[in-house]
């Protein structure tokens, strides 16, 4: 999902120097075939009852990554409408003849052209809020140029305590960190020569130390993180792994602090401790297709999860069932079902 909101805003190539890759690793994956290039379509619902989509099918024009063909549609209760079509080197709107007048661009064609419906703006807009936190360095010892503006997504700690407030570093993080680490007294931004990093100040034997980010345990770095990005700009947040390094006697506080962050936060769990903190109907069960695909489905339309809800919580529920017979109910239900719905 982090991929079509960076070609939304910056080269794709950028996107792929982030996580040390390049223009061959996708085409090794990909093939020469565009078809074995990956498609993506994101639909969100900004007003009650009207579903505006995004699809684009990537694929290379030159030595550059591009979405080589994009749709834009709204859907209403009185129908679909095509808004936007692009192929290579030509487009049309809202069912005109195509136009050849076509701009040089990277990535998605949305951002390049101002001329397209006010629709393509909304849901480039909405993409562009997407905020994935595989980017999202935990190492406190990266530091930040002071030369340089932080404004991409490449997240690293640092960076996010600096777009961040005094008063919400004192008043949103320092209350929270304190429940679990009550000897911490400050969490501050430490100046090195020509950088920054995070610091934090901790009273030992009653007297405060100041101590680097590279102090710090795993646990306490990642709850530090997930703090930030809650506080950070995005309206959608995806995390993977959310419990990795964090104590089991910090599930409930922490999911507390993402249901009051009034963002929409996807996260992927193995844990069931977890899953018992979210509702059973804002629970998908992720599992592989004999072909090799994923697919996805309602935790609540597994019959014999279905059954259990209505006594234990989605994570006891699971824990007391075989893995294997509810993939294949859901194999069996995903076969026949329309396509599932997205979460609240």
């Amino acid at each position: 999902m982090q991929f079509p909101r960076y070609s939304n805003e910056a080269p794709a190539e950028k996107w792929l120097r982030k996580r040390g890759w390049n223009i061959d690793d996708i085409k090794s994956v990909a093939g020469p075939s565009r078809a074995r290039w990956p498609r993506f379509r994101i639909a969100v619902e900004n007003k009650p009852g009207v579903i505006l989509s995004w699809e684009g099918q990537l694929g290379q024009v030159g030595e550059s990554i591009r979405f080589v063909e994009e749709l834009v549609e709204e859907e209403t209760s009185e129908g679909r409408r095509e808004i936007l079509r692009t192929e290579v080197g030509r487009f049309k709107c809202e069912g005109e003849d195509w136009d050849d007048s076509y701009p040089d661009y990277e990535g998605s064609i949305l951002p390049y052209w101002p001329y397209f419906p006010s629709e393509c703006n909304e849901i480039c807009c909405s993409i562009c809020n997407i905020v994935s936190m595989d980017v999202f360095n935990f190492s406190p010892s990266d530091s930040l140029d002071l030369s340089k503006k932080y404004c991409d997504d490449q997240m690293d700690l640092t960076a996010g305590l600096i777009e961040l407030s005094r008063r919400d570093v004192e008043k949103k993080i320092l209350p929270v960190l304190q429940k679990f680490f009550p000897q911490v007294k400050d969490v501050r931004i430490r100046r090195r020569s020509d950088c920054k990093e995070v610091g934090f100040v901790e009273t030992v034997d009653g007297k405060d130390v100041v101590l680097s980010g590279r102090q710090a345990g795993q646990g306490f770095i990642r709850l530090l993180g997930i703090l930030v990005r809650m506080l950070t700009p995005g309206t959608f947040i995806t995390i993977d792994d959310l419990e990795t390094g964090i104590s089991i006697d910090w599930v409930s506080e922490l999911m507390k602090i993402i249901e009051e962050s009034g963002k929409q936060v996807l996260f992927t769990t193995n844990s069931t401790l977890v899953m018992n903190f979210v509702d059973d109907d804002k629970v998908r069960l992720l599992f592989r297709k004999p072909g090799g695909a994923t697919a996805m489905v309602n935790f609540v339309d597994i019959p014999s999860m279905k059954k259990k809800l209505a006594v234990f919580c989605p994570g006891d529920a699971l824990i007391s069932s075989s893995l294997r017979e509810i993939t294949d109910e859901a194999l069996a239900f995903t076969s026949q079902a329309s396509p599932v719905k997205p979460a609240p």
